[in-house]
């Protein structure tokens, strides 16, 4: 695989894991980053943060959403309309918690300029 190929995750799709950051972790490696769709849309925020796996920082396990926004678990978020950018996560060792930082807009129009936090497990 080469830098400039598109690379497959274990289904055989590409990773669609934009702007985003790998965090190292018991051994392995996760890619977060925003979900994608085609086209200007893809623009905006219909799936949520997508996180892969990786012992060897070349073949990808898709682990699916680590954040959702289909769930409605965040009702100002809603998928198509608002706008989630360059996720980054992080462990916080004291809490022992996954942290998820993002920037979010929670229209089309880039009026918020907010930070967007979730914690995990």
């Amino acid at each position: 695989m080469k830098n400039y190929e598109l690379w497959p995750d274990d289904r055989g799709a590409h990773v669609n894991a934009h702007g985003g950051c790998i965090l190292k972790r018991d051994g392995l490696y996760y890619w977060y980053g925003e979900h994608k769709i085609e086209g200007r849309e893809g623009n905006y925020a219909w799936k949520g943060v997508h996180v892969y796996s990786s012992p060897d920082l070349r073949s990808w396990k898709d682990e699916g959403l680590a954040f959702d926004l289909s769930g409605g678990d965040v009702p100002e978020l809603v998928p198509g309309q608002c706008i989630v950018e360059r996720p980054k996560v992080l462990f916080c060792a004291k809490t022992g918690k996954f942290v998820l930082w993002f920037h979010v807009e929670r229209s089309r129009r880039y009026s918020d300029a907010a930070l967007g936090v979730a914690i995990a497990d």
